[in-house]
């Protein structure tokens, strides 16, 4: 578990028009922005996007693991999806399965993580995976139009030419 002091600042969308500059700043020196309209969040900014691999050096003593913990104490809010929590957790099991952790630890590194979510150093954020894909396409498709080429895809392909030719 990682600890570090709650540095949110909560605004509607009205402040945001007027004062964009300033807490684009604020998020930039750490602090988490939210931003609400009618009393629900409809946005949280935070400057830092930290890695499935980085949190797990949170929750389970590894190489590199006082490292971790000295790169996100200054940030709050951490992003948390769906996917990165999966990953966390599939890593705490895998461990355990390879006795790198017991049981009791195990469930220690899957309670932290609750607390930190709990407590506001992670925030879990729900991803619009349709919107994603949608996003991924344009930019592909604005790649192509550009004049850009693909990579070859022989490039990346298997030799099949020599596939079961008896080395030819």
């Amino acid at each position: 578990m990682y600890c570090t002091t709650l540095d949110v600042t909560t605004v509607n969308v009205r402040s945001v028009q007027h004062h964009l500059g300033r807490y684009l700043q604020e998020v930039e020196s750490g602090a988490v922005l939210e931003v609400r309209r009618r009393n629900k969040v409809i946005a949280r900014f935070a400057s830092a996007y930290v890695d499935s691999g980085v949190l797990v050096k949170l929750y389970v003593r590894e190489p590199n693991s006082d490292m971790a913990a000295r790169s996100v104490r200054h940030h709050t809010g951490v992003p948390l999806n769906g996917l990165m929590e999966l990953e966390l957790r599939s890593t705490f099991q895998m461990l355990e399965v390879r006795n790198v952790l017991n049981d009791g630890q195990r469930a220690a590194a899957e309670r932290f993580l609750e607390l930190d979510c709990v407590e506001g150093r992670l925030h879990r954020t729900a991803v619009n995976w349709t919107e994603i894909l949608h996003h991924s396409i344009a930019l592909s498709a604005k790649r192509v139009t550009r004049g850009m080429k693909p990579p070859r895809s022989d490039r990346y392909a298997p030799d099949l030419h020599r596939c079961g030719s008896g080395g030819r």
